[in-house]
């Protein structure tokens, strides 16, 4: 198989519900998981996975492939997903929209009432670290380890309570996340942690970033609107996944 089909065919494809109870099944099994997310933005910023010209390339994609869990994340995936399908006669499946903005929240809120639990944060400023933080315990989350996106990840002298999920949140932004998980797959399976990679999710608990309203969620603008806010910062990923859609509009008018 290509890498992109190997990689269409590792994505998740029930919905958020089953891939709680899934991810929580498959880490009392095996007493560890790792969980990653997919955008369409990733597969063009990152040169496309059927022309991977260096090691970089190469790591990131083998850091989707290596986790346990690669969950579909926006619109755009998803018809990027059919198209392909398409092509190569393959069996039409819609994918779930499994965003880490809400899919994380949720899948912490009910692991909550269920489970002890211990977060490790990792990645952001210090400053966005502190707040995101103080913002957790808020919702009566217990924080045993926190370190900064600039500084190296440490989790070997980490001690997770017994009896508790030790849950590693790491948002340094794609590849960097990515490839640095892989870097630590050994340790996190070690110290039995669920680990899920999840960008910009604690500047939005710190509420440095805020999410649209739903309204705009709902029509799928949301990256849309990050871009007008913030247009320096969102610029690359709003304009790859923007490539997709006028991909689609030419060939419509074509055809």
């Amino acid at each position: 198989m290509s890498p992109t089909e190997i990689l269409f065919t590792k994505l998740y494809k029930k919905n958020y519900l089953d891939a709680i109870t899934d991810i929580i099944s498959f880490y009392e099994k095996n007493h560890y998981g790792l969980v990653n997310f997919l955008y369409f933005a990733n597969t063009s910023l990152n040169n496309s996975f059927e022309n991977q010209k260096n090691e970089p390339e190469k790591k990131y994609f083998n850091a989707l492939i290596q986790w346990d869990f690669l969950l579909p994340d926006g619109i755009a995936l998803h018809l990027r997903a059919k198209a392909y399908q398409r092509k190569h006669n393959l069996p039409r499946t819609w994918l779930s929209n499994l965003n880490w903005t809400d899919f994380i929240p949720k899948f912490l809120e009910f692991l909550w009432k269920t489970q002890k639990i211990s977060l490790i944060l990792y990645g952001a400023s210090e400053k966005t670290l502190e707040k995101a933080s103080l913002e957790l315990k808020k919702q009566g989350y217990n924080i045993i380890h926190q370190q900064n996106g600039y500084e190296e990840l440490n989790l070997s002298e980490i001690n997770i309570p017994k009896e508790t999920i030790g849950v590693l949140l790491i948002a340094r932004g794609s590849p960097r996340q990515e490839n640095r998980s892989l870097d630590h797959k050994n340790i996190i399976k070690e110290k039995r942690i669920l680990a899920f990679t999840v960008w910009g999710l604690l500047d939005f608990i710190a509420k440095s970033e805020k999410r649209a309203p739903k309204r705009v969620r709902i029509i799928h603008c949301e990256r849309l609107r990050r871009f007008i806010k913030n247009p320096s910062k969102n610029r690359r990923k709003f304009m790859a996944s923007f490539s997709l859609f006028s991909t689609i509009i030419r060939k419509i008018i074509l055809n």
